[in-house]
C-alpha cells in the first residue's frame, strides 16, 4: 500500500547552473504528487538561464539579489504554501516517490520537526567505487534528539521541515553555508538549534536523492 501524507513544497536554491537545475527539475517531476509544488530561488545569478529553466518546468521563481544558499532557502520556505517544506540542491536528482516518502515520514512521526533521507553519489549508482563525499547513505531509519551526533543526522541536500519548526528557529543561519566565508554545516546548525528547542528529527531511508558528481 503506498505511503501517503500532506502536500509538500520543494525549495531549490540555485545560482548560474541552469544545466544542473534542468536535470534536477526533470527528475523531481517524476516525484511530485497532486498538490505538491516547487519554488526555485535564483540566488543572484549573473544570467537569466536558471530563471528560464525553472519557468519552463512550471516552477515558481523568486529572485534574491544577494547570493547565499541559506538566504535563498529562507526566502523559499517563507514563500511556501505547504506546511511541509522539502529542500534539495540543483546538482541532485530526487528519486521517484521522494516527496511521498518525506510527507509520509511526517505523518508517521507526528512530533518530528525535520526529516532527512539518503543522499547517494551517482558514481555508486553507476557501480563505481564510492566517492569520499560528505553524504549520508544509511539504509536504517533513525530518530534524533538533543545530544545525538549531528554528523549522522543527514544532509541539507535531502531534508524536509515542518514550516512551523523552521520558523521557530528563525530559519537557516545566513552567515554560514555555501556563498559565505563558512561554506558548510548550515544543515547541522539548523538540526542542532531545532533539537535544542525540544524538537525531534527522523531519518527515512525511503527518501532518496542522487548527488551528481560534477566537480573535479
Amino acid at each position: 500500500m503506498p505511503r501517503i501524507g500532506p502536500s509538500v513544497t520543494v525549495v531549490i536554491a540555485t545560482r548560474d547552473r541552469p544545466s544542473l537545475l534542468a536535470g534536477c527539475l526533470e527528475a523531481l517531476a517524476r516525484s511530485l504528487r497532486e498538490g505538491d509544488d516547487v519554488i526555485v530561488v535564483d540566488s543572484a545569478s549573473r544570467t537569466d538561464g536558471v530563471r528560464k529553466v525553472a519557468q519552463r518546468a512550471g516552477a515558481v521563481v523568486i529572485r534574491c539579489e544577494r547570493p547565499g544558499a541559506c538566504r535563498a532557502r529562507n526566502v523559499g520556505w517563507r514563500a511556501a504554501a505547504s506546511d511541509i517544506v522539502a529542500f534539495t540542491d540543483d546538482d541532485c536528482l530526487p528519486a521517484p516517490g521522494w516527496t511521498s516518502a518525506m510527507s509520509a515520514a511526517f505523518l508517521e512521526n507526528a512530533d518530528a520537526s525535520f526529516v532527512t533521507g539518503r543522499v547517494v553519489a551517482d558514481d555508486v549508482i553507476r557501480g563505481h567505487a564510492e566517492l569520499n563525499l560528505s553524504l549520508f547513505i544509511s539504509e536504517q531509519p533513525a530518530r534524533f534528539g538533543p545530544g545525538d551526533d549531528l554528523q549522522h543526522m543527514g544532509h541539507g541536500a535531502n531534508m524536509a521541515w515542518r514550516r512551523s519548526a523552521i520558523a521557530a528557529i528563525g530559519g537557516f543561519d545566513e552567515g554560514i553555508g555555501p556563498g559565505t566565508r563558512f561554506r558548510a554545516a548550515e544543515d547541522q546548525d539548523a538540526f542542532w538549534r531545532s533539537l535544542r528547542l525540544g524538537g525531534a528529527g527522523c531519518f527515512d531511508p525511503g527518501a532518496v536523492v542522487v548527488h551528481r558528481h560534477w566537480r573535479n
